[in-house]
């Protein structure tokens, strides 16, 4: 929580002038105050409140005005902070409405404008690999809206086309309409172009409070800086120079810009800079994410194994092992024994054994590495993998043997907390 509030706070500070916050929490505070008089809310919470409540507004500055983004805010600070409903409403269209008149905004101004776009940015934000707690950061509207939003796309994805029940996605009929209409169009963008997702995910990552679509992105297209992004991932890191003649139909002066931009945006970052002047960028989290399918079929159209798997950034090993069917399970299971895998990638394959097997073969393969394995973290990471079977008494009896005998403490304080865990349950 300490962590996510600082990141808000640093964020707010870093894209809003002073003089708009002060305005802002201002405003908040008398609205509060009056909640705490009525016991709705501690005196101690109105700081935390304030910024969740200004985050949500600058970072959503793109969909403040639609109607949708307004009950999801009202039920993100219900939820979260109990809040009375009729205030948080009354609250939420003054600060937009103040937000408007400072930023000198309207609603002609905004590229994405209607309620469509911004159910088609929820559904694109959501078909991530990164983990909710990022989702929440980056929606800034709560883990309950986010666990409302995710539940309505799983809802639509798995019905059969045949069923005539209702939908209950806990919207009202119009916009529920609405997020069907978005998630069947994006199915068919999907038949033709299986990126489409990760272009959609690209535009939405480069625009920002101050200007919608930058002339870079309509100068270069998504199509070149997708293939940028492509080009430093699969170099793990990549200087300017080998971009610039990877991409030397490109200008020198577009790939700078492009790479400004891409910074800006936190899409990329400075891992070092050479002697001769020359910047070594990599690829953040976000960026991992946009690429990965890609580099996962760029990858198994390549390669017959996983032997080089290793080297690549985490989040590119998940995006491959995400796409291995059953077919190739036995390439997961012999990359997992070579004891070259990160924790994460391990506990990864296990869950995927299971999905292309069975829950059975996905334990054989855990309990072989706690086994065999050399590396400690792996062993760990096994033991994780198990926890999804944990209630099974012969998980148990693994445990209590590895939490006895395991040469390394964080491998035996694991287990030992499974068993804990367990008992307590």
């Amino acid at each position: 929580m300490y962590k996510e509030l600082t990141s808000k706070i640093n964020w707010l500070s870093k894209n809003l002038p002073p003089s708009i916050l002060s305005t802002f929490d201002k405003k908040i505070c008398i609205e509060l105050e009056a909640q705490v008089e009525k016991g709705t809310i501690y005196p101690g919470t109105i700081p935390s409140i304030s910024v969740d409540i200004n985050y949500s507004i600058f970072k959503n500055s793109q969909w403040t005005h639609l109607q949708l983004f307004q009950q999801l805010m009202k039920e993100f600070l219900v939820a979260d902070y109990g809040l009375e409903p009729e205030a948080c409403g009354t609250l939420i269209e003054q600060l937009i409405l103040t937000t408007h008149r400072l930023t000198g905004v309207n609603e002609d101004d905004k590229c994405f404008s209607q309620e469509k776009d911004f159910f088609r940015y929820l559904y694109v934000c959501s078909s991530t690999s990164n983990p909710d707690t990022n989702l929440i950061q980056k929606f800034g509207l709560g883990s309950q809206v986010l666990n409302k939003i995710k539940a309505a796309i799983q809802l639509v994805s798995t019905r059969s086309t045949e069923s005539n029940t209702p939908y209950d996605m806990g919207f009202i009929p119009e916009f529920e309409a609405i997020f069907i209409e978005v998630i069947e169009e994006l199915a068919k963008e999907l038949e033709h172009q299986p990126l489409a997702i990760d272009f959609h995910k690209l535009n939405y990552s480069l625009f920002d409070l101050n200007d919608n679509q930058n002339e870079i992105v309509q100068e270069l297209t998504l199509n070149n800086i997708f293939k940028i992004l492509l080009n430093i991932g699969n170099s793990q890191s990549a200087y300017t120079s080998q971009i610039e003649k990877n991409n030397s139909e490109i200008s020198k002066d577009m790939i700078h810009r492009c790479l400004d931009l891409l910074k800006v945006r936190d899409l990329i970052f400075i891992e070092e800079v050479s002697k001769t002047k020359d910047t070594k960028w990599k690829l953040t989290n976000d960026s991992y994410d946009i690429t990965g399918l890609a580099f996962a079929q760029d990858f198994l159209s390549t390669s017959s194994s996983l032997d080089n798997l290793s080297k690549f950034h985490h989040l590119y090993q998940h995006a491959v092992i995400h796409r291995i069917n059953k077919n190739g399970t036995h390439l997961l299971i012999e990359f997992a024994q070579r004891d070259k895998a990160d924790p994460q990638t391990i506990e990864a394959i296990v869950n995927k054994v299971h999905t292309n097997m069975d829950s059975a073969s996905a334990i054989d393969l855990a309990c072989n590495l706690i086994n065999h394995s050399k590396n400690s973290w792996t062993r760990r990471a096994a033991c994780k993998a198990l926890s999804t079977w944990s209630e099974q008494n012969h998980i148990r009896q693994i445990y209590k043997k590895v939490a006895e005998s395991d040469p390394v403490t964080q491998v035996r304080e694991v287990a030992l907390g499974f068993i804990i865990n367990r008992e307590a349950t």
